[in-house]
């Protein structure tokens, strides 16, 4: 953690970082810096479901883009770790409750922020 000008601590980028990505037999380990985590396959499940999810609802939000599934499940995931930081301590310290609505929440927000970033790229 780094102080930043305010004295509020925010994780800097090269902590973000997938440092560690094993394929196990008990599904995928990945670490982030010092914390890691374990994806069995019924977390991985989860992943994909959430995904698709927040990736479709993005997608009604927002509109122009036909993604499909993949693509919905793509964007889910990757909403779902900008809606995490985004909506996490570092930035707007906004809590959506906890379980697995919350994750959908969370995933949608970041979706739809990706979707918006790439019409407004699109555009430029």
């Amino acid at each position: 953690m780094c102080e930043g000008a305010a004295g509020r601590g925010f994780v800097e980028p090269r902590h973000l970082a997938i440092r560690v990505l094993e394929f196990t037999g008990n599904g995928i380990r990945a670490g982030f810096g010092e914390r890691k985590m374990n994806l069995d396959g019924q977390s991985l499940v989860v992943l994909i479901v959430v995904g698709l999810i927040a990736g479709w609802l993005a997608n009604k939000v927002v509109g122009g883009f036909g993604l499909g599934i993949i693509g919905s499940i793509v964007v889910g995931i990757i909403g779902a770790v900008i809606g995490t930081w985004l909506l996490g301590p570092g930035v707007l310290n906004v809590s959506v409750g906890a379980g697995l609505v919350a994750m959908i929440i969370k995933a949608t927000i970041g979706a739809i922020v990706l979707l918006l970033a790439v019409a407004i790229v699109r555009r430029v």
